[in-house]
């Protein structure tokens, strides 16, 4: 059947009647009917007989209209059979709650899922709510077909439009879920991995000042000082008498390196054992499906290192990464 025929002819019959070519409407009905006579009959005196045209056109198009939604209809079957073979949407549903940790890594939960944005974790979550969808529409229609013979299609077609339109919306979760890329730096997604405020800052000594705060972006606040102590005093108090001279002659700084350079070492390590990992979470999973948004990911994770151990860069060579 002619798909763009029959467009043609729900595009004439949309337009006002007023506004009609008459002589193209008599044309797509000989087209239709292969009744040369009753074209010329019709042709005679078109705006007496518009109303007969009209009528006739409006049924062969009901008819065309009713193969077309058989044709689709079928059509969307073999589509949701493929995704039910691919979905699993035929075994038994996994009681919530059930699974161990290594069950939902084989069901595509992330090793650094915990370290995701929330809005990417609730992809994972969301998904298992759509498989729960798409498995009970499947009964729907496998109860349908038990129930009538001869299912119509108008009965079927909207369940098999939803179970289509699901799919798709699962499809592009997985994809925006596998892809994402933790930027370096960006800080775990719970409550207990925010910055502390100032005042827990002041309770951390110098070694673990940057624990809980991003890599790379370490604490610029002072030391605190006793009360009644300046922090010039503090820094002088070790001196002698001589460098104190010596320190107002010339001016120069003879305290030690301040505490911020420490943090600032201590953060680029932490930042460069964080990329390490995140580099080890990537390549695994390269291995068992490599796409080429992981290898970007673990490209551009390798060029932030400021030192790949060889190891690593002839492993990322034999994967065909570098």
């Amino acid at each position: 059947m002619d798909k763009e025929f029959t467009k043609k002819l729900q595009e004439w019959l949309n337009t006002p009647a007023d506004k009609r070519d008459l002589e193209q409407g008599a044309k797509y009905l000989l087209q239709l009917t292969n009744n040369l006579v009753l074209y010329k009959n019709l042709t005679r005196n078109l705006p007496a007989h518009a109303q007969f045209i009209e009528f006739r056109l409006k049924r062969y198009l009901q008819f065309r209209l009713q193969d077309l939604t058989h044709d689709e209809v079928a059509t969307m079957q073999k589509q949701v059979t493929q995704i039910v073979q691919n979905r699993g949407l035929d075994k038994e549903t996994p009681t919530p709650g059930t699974q161990t940790e290594a069950e939902q890594w084989r069901g595509g939960k992330r090793a650094d899922h915990d370290s995701l944005p929330l809005e990417i974790q609730a992809l994972y979550i969301e998904n298992a709510s759509l498989l729960q969808k798409m498995r009970e529409l499947h009964l729907q229609l496998r109860a349908l077909s038990t129930q009538q013979t001869t299912c119509p299609d108008s009965d079927r077609y909207p369940f098999l439009k939803e179970m289509i339109e699901l799919d798709k919306s699962y499809h592009k979760n997985w994809l925006q879920y596998d892809s994402y890329v933790v930027a370096p730096g960006t800080e775990p997604a719970n409550e207990e991995t925010q910055a502390p405020s100032s005042e827990g800052v002041s309770e951390l000594n110098g070694d673990s000042v940057n624990a809980d705060r991003t890599p790379g972006a370490p604490s610029t606040e002072p030391e605190p000082t006793p009360a009644g102590e300046s922090a010039a005093e503090q820094s002088l108090a070790p001196t002698s008498e001589g460098a104190l001279a010596n320190s107002d002659s010339t001016g120069a700084d003879n305290t030690p390196a301040a505490p911020t350079d420490q943090v600032q070492d201590e953060a680029a390590r932490l930042e460069q054992k964080n990329i390490q990992r995140k580099i080890n979470l990537a390549k695994g999973r390269y291995k068992k499906t490599p796409t080429d948004a992981l290898k970007e990911s673990i490209l551009s994770l390798y060029k932030q290192l400021t030192a790949p151990a060889d190891s690593l860069t002839e492993e990322l060579k034999q994967l065909g990464i570098l």
